[in-house]
């Protein structure tokens, strides 16, 4: 897990995303709404397909030890549904770049102001 954290901490290098571990060892990735989604929208924007086209190309060799969450950003006007649609258009677009669906444990709102993308380990026997 150091080593895909300090792979993509170096890839985006720069930019306004935050690549940190959490206290319970697991990757953390924090992309900012601005650079997420427009407001109301669901789409995924450039920006954020740049990020996450680095973590996709990280993330595939390690697919079969790890596990990913999703967690979408809220602005002040969206509903429950923009929310669990933009956690949805992350995983397409991840899936699209080769990400295994099985692999994705997780979709809801994040806990932050950002795009939030967590990878643990798999747990043994899954």
């Amino acid at each position: 897990m150091e080593a895909q954290r300090l792979r993509l901490k170096d890839a985006l290098k720069g930019t306004p995303v935050v690549v940190d571990s959490t206290s319970d060892h697991r990757l953390r990735v924090e992309v900012p709404t601005k650079h997420a989604f427009d407001p109301q929208r669901t789409a995924v924007k450039p920006a954020l397909a740049a990020v996450l086209d680095q973590f996709a190309t990280g993330f595939k060799p390690h697919a079969a030890t790890t596990e990913l969450q999703i967690g979408a950003p809220a602005d002040d006007k969206a509903s429950g549904r923009t929310v669990r649609d933009r956690a949805a258009s992350v995983r397409d677009y991840l899936v699209g770049r080769g990400v295994p669906i099985s692999r994705i444990v997780g979709l809801g709102r994040a806990e932050g102001a950002g795009l939030e993308l967590l990878v643990s380990d798999r747990p043994a026997g899954k």
